[in-house]
């Protein structure tokens, strides 16, 4: 290859290939989301009605507003399905899938951003860094304390990748995680936490049995071992503990001759656990204990994980879990700490406005003459009142009945000021005091 072909190649795809492995592959540390999961989530908060369901195609299509990169379907439905994910995003309706069978197609599906989600990642989209990108700005990443990799699990897309990339952990233990670490600043993890993923490693013999999960989670490199809870019980098999991004596809596909001769029923009756139901069909010839001893040693297996998250600058490496938390908390903190103030600000001009109008009581002969302009009222008041012009603005606008000294008003403003500075004074008391409450 000569150098003007290595030229063209550096100039038109190199630059791209980074940026895809650094910015699309891999999920951001600071709210553990790909691109396009944020721009379908922040699609669906902006752009869609938030109590009603829409359907899958106008999820798409708003999200191609912000970015016409592709076509959104399958992270979507990969985001909402309680199939594909533990901690779904999305209320939906219609047939989002099954370990069993395919999803419907986009026009017969419907969704909308659910509470969790709403209260999760957009509860300070106000303060989140906005960037453009070719059709309409979005944002950088959602401030939150819950990295949505951690909770859904995440593989990587491209090759020479780890995958998958990141397991999935239950809601409470990342929560009790996060409050551990504001209290304490601690940011390891032992065999305490997370026990469902402990208890997995329970079918493994060496002396470090208990150890893999936190290995993983405090390296951010490391193996697993799987086992889900099979039970056994006349003629119905239940198995519970499902690893979310298992992939089952060659024991469903053993199963799918005896479903279709109807010897077998299958049912997904998965809640806060993923939950698989396999019944004998009443008078049908089926040997389920042979099939209990089977599936015991399909869904026992071990996988390799390694946590790679890009930062602002689009680098990339493993990451702890304490490193994950404490780089979420920090952006988080900044943005909280934003919200408060700009609510300081707000109180504070109220405040002013109430006091400007109790002082124009004295000067009501400006205040009501209609013969005068708003720009003429408000030079004649800036001369007598103690208010700069803005305040002077904002106080005429107001209603003639507003004109009063309303001490009591006042008083209760300049309360909620100081209400608000202590949260800020005392902010990790603050945002603990609101996970406590979620």
């Amino acid at each position: 290859m000569n150098k003007d072909s290595l030229d063209i190649i550096k100039e038109n795809y190199l630059d791209f290939f980074t940026y895809t492995m650094k910015m699309r592959t891999y999920p951001s540390i600071f709210d553990g989301l790909k691109l396009a999961q944020r721009r379908c989530l922040y699609a669906a908060f902006k752009k869609l009605p938030a109590g009603k369901m829409s359907k899958l195609t106008s999820h798409t299509g708003m999200t191609m507003t912000i970015h016409p990169h592709a076509e959104a379907t399958e992270t979507i439905i990969k985001m909402a399905g309680a199939f594909q994910t533990a901690f779904p995003l999305y209320d939906t309706q219609g047939e989002f899938g099954s370990p069993f069978d395919v999803h419907a197609a986009p026009r017969y599906l419907e969704c909308r951003l659910n509470d969790i989600a709403r209260k999760l990642y957009f509860s300070l989209i106000d303060e989140a860094p906005f960037e453009n990108f070719e059709v309409e700005e979005e944002p950088l990443y959602l401030p939150t304390l819950f990295p949505l990799a951690l909770l859904q699990g995440c593989f990587s897309v491209g090759q020479g990748t780890p995958n998958p990339l990141i397991p999935d952990l239950q809601f409470e233990d990342l929560k009790k995680f996060v409050i551990n670490y504001i209290k304490t600043g601690k940011t390891k993890v032992d065999k305490q936490n997370f026990v469902r993923l402990v208890d997995y490693d329970k079918i493994r013999e060496d002396k470090n049995k208990d150890n893999s999960i936190c290995d993983l989670l405090n390296t951010g490199k490391g193996s697993i071992y799987f086992a889900p809870t099979i039970k056994s019980e006349d003629n119905k098999i239940t198995i519970s503990n499902l690893y979310i991004l298992a992939q089952f596809s060659s024991l469903i596909d053993s199963l799918n001759d005896d479903i279709k001769a109807d010897k077998i029923d299958v049912r997904d009756e998965s809640g806060e656990e993923r939950v698989w139901v396999i019944e004998k069909v009443k008078n049908k010839v089926y040997d389920m204990e042979a099939l209990a001893k089977k599936l015991k040693s399909k869904f026992t297996y071990k996988e390799n994980f390694a946590m790679y998250f890009h930062d602002e600058e689009g680098r990339v490496k493993p990451y702890s879990l304490g490193e994950i938390i404490e780089a979420c908390y920090t952006k988080y903190k900044e943005a909280y700490q934003l919200k408060l103030n700009k609510e300081i600000d707000n109180l504070i001009l109220q405040r002013m406005v109430l006091e400007c109008l109790a002082e124009m009581c004295n000067y009501t002969d400006i205040v009501i003459d209609n013969k005068i302009t708003d720009e003429v009222k408000i030079n004649k008041l800036a001369k007598v009142l103690s208010f700069n012009e803005y305040t002077i603005t904002r106080a005429i606008q107001k209603p003639i009945s507003y004109l009063k000294n309303d001490e009591k008003a006042i008083k209760k403003l300049e309360k909620e000021i100081k209400e608000h500075q202590n949260k800020v004074k005392n902010i990790d008391k603050t945002i603990l005091d609101d996970l406590e409450k979620f």
